[in-house]
């Protein structure tokens, strides 16, 4: 009986069927897909950070979690830091977004980088 119904609403009224259809799914669709870039930007955010090897990540206050924010926090807060007890290696990075909204590039100091994570392993090049 109930299939019935349904088919015969859908036949009789063809337009605000598709109108309710409609209605519901783009908004459902948006909000799944907004949702997951969400969570896809945020876990390759913590993809790169956790590849760092850092325990502590300082940001500037008005910093975006998925750095693309252009706050500037001063040099001298790298060597602050490093004085502090039970802090063995710290280094600064810099971002600076690209023409386009997602591209970036990151800037390094690499022997401080090097003392933090390792040193670097080239599949191909050599250092700067």
């Amino acid at each position: 009986m109930i299939p019935r119904l349904v088919w015969e609403n859908v036949r009789f009224r063809p337009v605000r069927t598709l109108l309710s259809v409609l209605l519901i799914g783009v908004p459902v669709t948006l909000i799944l897909t907004l949702v997951g870039l969400s969570n896809g930007f945020i876990q390759d955010s913590a993809r790169r950070q956790e590849g760092v090897g850092a325990d502590i990540i300082f940001r500037p206050p008005g910093s975006s979690i998925m750095t693309f924010s252009g706050s500037p926090m001063p040099e001298r807060l790298v060597e602050v830091l490093a004085h502090e007890p039970h802090v063995t290696a710290d280094t600064g990075v810099v971002m600076q977004l690209l023409g386009g909204a997602f591209d970036s590039i990151t800037g390094i100091d690499p022997e401080g980088f090097e003392r933090l994570s390792g040193p670097f392993v080239f599949l191909k090049g050599h250092a700067l």
